[in-house]
């Protein structure tokens, strides 16, 4: 049984996505941090860097927001063939004119700000309904003016060849393009039109927008977390249980209007959602994920990547290949559904225990593709290494759970290590030596280096006052934690 549960407080938003009982997914958003990924923007161009062909677009927000300008050099045909006042803006934007500062541009970002850096931009808009992306000013894959596409995680060739069929019936205007999406695998050629009406309309709506409003300024605002995972990750789901009623009043407006199959899925239910699951979100941020057999997995997060590192632990099996194997096939299903549970991104290096034998190592891969064909994020997959480790990048748009949830130890700098007692004692010391040809010394000290100073170390101190003739004072702090 799959469920999606929406849990609200003041604060935030926690969604939760359970499938055989088990979390699989978890998003939350704050009101401070509303994501604006997929947003459109009618943005002035605040300067421009030759130096990494980028420019840096102001949107009104904020951060100025990061365009690549090189990767316009594709978009030739974005802004043909569009009439009236709207295509002469349009035009503005092609690559055969230079940007220049004050210019006007339309963009959409494509990733959130992270840290201190600005929202990632484009120029290929792109508009997400349920089964289908439309790109308005889009249509440099065919010389017709109009490209169609199929995603690439529907395999099934007979599947393709029938969603192509009807995607091709789809009246699309010149210069645009439209790619069905995963979920569209199944789908009535009723509910692609009636997808396709949906973004049409907003495409109308978002044209309106550009001729009344002034640069810098939001033009189209994406759907909130809550919508956009009704929208996405609501297909194979039997439940979708909300525990605000004006929130699950405003979910069977959106439902009845774009997805009306999960109109009776939909259900109120009055307090805490998450008590089943809280001691699982809060091994999500644990470095050390224990498996069944008493193997486990290690996983660190640095700023270039992440690295996973599988143990065996107790898991035994007739003989070592056989015990790496299956240790290594139990941590494929545990490492795909951390990623998506951490929502972690970039490059990610797995150390599999190490398999003698090729087709061992090549069913290990398979069973990572099959886990992470569950996954919507794009993810590249490549062979094992020479040093046997396997290396996958995971399309980061948002923030981890980490980045979102924590920040780095202000007293370890993040590096989650604290200096032993031998140590602390010696810098002590040290500074005691240093202070107390001036004068008097006291100092505050964890309660275990005060107790080795004033009893291991008392003849020593005693020592050094009848050297020098001052004082020295050791005092416990009154935070041992710290």
């Amino acid at each position: 049984m799959s469920q999606i549960l929406i849990d609200l407080v003041p604060e935030e938003k926690r969604i939760a996505l359970i499938e055989d009982s088990k979390l699989q997914e978890f998003y939350i958003e704050r009101s401070r941090e509303e994501s604006i990924l997929g947003n459109i923007y009618k943005g002035k161009v605040k300067s421009i860097v030759e130096g990494i062909e980028a420019a840096f677009i102001n949107l009104g927000l904020e951060k100025e927001g990061f365009l690549y300008t090189s990767s316009r050099s594709s978009d030739s045909d974005y802004f043909d063939e569009l009439s009236g006042d709207v295509g002469s803006f349009f035009e503005s934007s092609d690559k055969s004119i230079p940007l220049k500062n004050d210019q006007e541009i339309l963009v959409q970002v494509v990733k959130q700000p992270i840290g201190r850096k600005g929202p990632r931009l484009t120029t290929r808009l792109a508009l997400a309904g349920r089964y289908l992306i439309l790109m308005p000013l889009c249509s440099s894959l065919s010389a017709r003016g109009v490209s169609r596409g199929v995603s690439r995680k529907i395999r099934d060739l007979a599947e393709r060849e029938r969603i192509k069929k009807i995607i091709n019936e789809l009246r699309i205007p010149k210069g645009m393009s439209i790619i069905a999406r995963t979920a569209a695998e199944g789908k009535s050629k009723r509910e692609f039109f009636g997808d396709l009406s949906y973004l049409m309309n907003l495409w109308r709506y978002l044209r309106r927008n550009i001729l009344r409003k002034n640069a810098p300024c939001l033009l189209y605002e994406e759907l909130d977390l809550v919508l956009k995972v009704i929208r996405d990750c609501s297909e194979d789901v039997e439940e979708i249980i909300v525990n605000d009623e004006e929130e699950c009043k405003r979910i069977l407006g959106f439902s009845r209007r774009h997805l009306p199959s999960l109109t009776s899925k939909i259900r109120y239910i009055k307090g805490s959602l998450f008590e089943k699951y809280e001691k699982d979100i809060e091994k999500i941020f644990y470095r050390q994920i224990h498996l069944k057999g008493g193997s486990s997995i290690v996983i660190e997060q640095t700023e270039a990547l992440v690295s996973i590192d599988v143990n065996s632990g107790r898991f035994k099996g007739k003989n070592m290949e056989e015990t790496s194997v299956r240790t290594n096939y139990e941590a494929c299903k545990e490492i795909t559904r951390q990623l998506r549970l951490r929502n972690i991104g970039g490059i990610v290096i797995i150390d599999f225990i190490d398999m003698r034998l090729a087709e061992n190592r090549k069913k290990i891969l398979s069973a990572l593709d099959k886990f992470l064909s569950k996954d919507r994020a794009k993810i590249k997959v490549l062979p094992f290494s020479e040093i046997g480790v396997v290396e996958l990048t995971r399309e980061r748009r948002t923030p981890s759970l980490e980045n979102l949830l924590y920040h780095a130890c202000s007293h370890c700098q993040g590096k989650g290590l604290i200096k032993t007692l031998d140590t602390m004692v010696i810098e002590a010391l040290t500074k005691i030596r240093r202070d107390i040809q001036k004068g008097d010394v006291e100092m505050s000290v964890h309660p275990g280096v005060a107790l080795h100073l004033l009893n291991k170390k008392k003849s020593m101190l005693l020592d050094l006052e009848n050297k020098f003739g001052h004082k020295i004072i050791v005092n416990k702090i009154p935070n041992p934690q710290i």
